[in-house]
């Protein structure tokens, strides 16, 4: 008489989805200047459906002229 053995895999979930804020807490030096803390993004490419990886250009807050220039800068 033969054994019949399962094979049982185990199967564990791996969550990619982060925010912006703790791939910054994660790799301080990802990420550089203002970003959106709260936006959610994928530590990993192609793991996480369409949401998008967690990068600079996707993380970071639009710049404003205000933010990059000095009301002083423009007095002539």
């Amino acid at each position: 008489m033969k054994a019949k053995v399962q094979n049982t895999e185990t199967v564990e979930e791996k969550n990619y989805m982060i925010t912006c804020a703790e791939k910054r807490e994660r790799n301080p030096d990802a990420l550089k200047g203002p970003i959106h803390k709260n936006k959610e993004c994928c530590q990993w490419s192609g793991e996480c459906g369409d949401l998008k990886k967690c990068t600079q250009s996707y993380c970071e807050k639009e710049a404003h002229s205000s933010d990059v220039y000095k009301r002083s800068d423009f007095q002539f």
